[in-house]
C-alpha cells in the first residue's frame, strides 16, 4: 500500500483517494467521506485509477466498486 497512488475521477473532478502512505500490506480498503467529492452529480461514469511507485515489486487491481449511501 505505502507504493500505491488511487485516484477517482468523476465529472471533471480528481480526487486523490490513497497517496503512498501506509505500509507493505494487501487489499487496500477505502471509505471517502462525501464532502471530498464537493458536491458533484453522483450520475455518470466513475474512473479509478491506480498506479505503483515502487520499482522492486508489482501488483494487480483485481477489482473495485463504488457504493453511493444517501440519508
Amino acid at each position: 500500500r505505502g507504493d500505491l497512488k488511487v485516484v477517482l475521477v468523476h465529472d471533471g473532478r480528481t480526487v486523490t483517494l490513497h497517496d503512498q502512505t501506509g505500509s507493505y500490506e494487501d487489499d487496500l480498503k477505502l471509505t471517502v467521506d462525501a464532502a471530498a467529492l464537493g458536491g458533484v452529480a453522483l450520475a455518470g461514469a466513475w474512473t479509478l485509477t491506480d498506479s505503483d511507485h515502487a520499482a522492486y515489486d508489482t501488483g494487480r487491481l483485481n477489482a473495485w466498486s463504488i457504493e453511493v449511501v444517501t440519508p
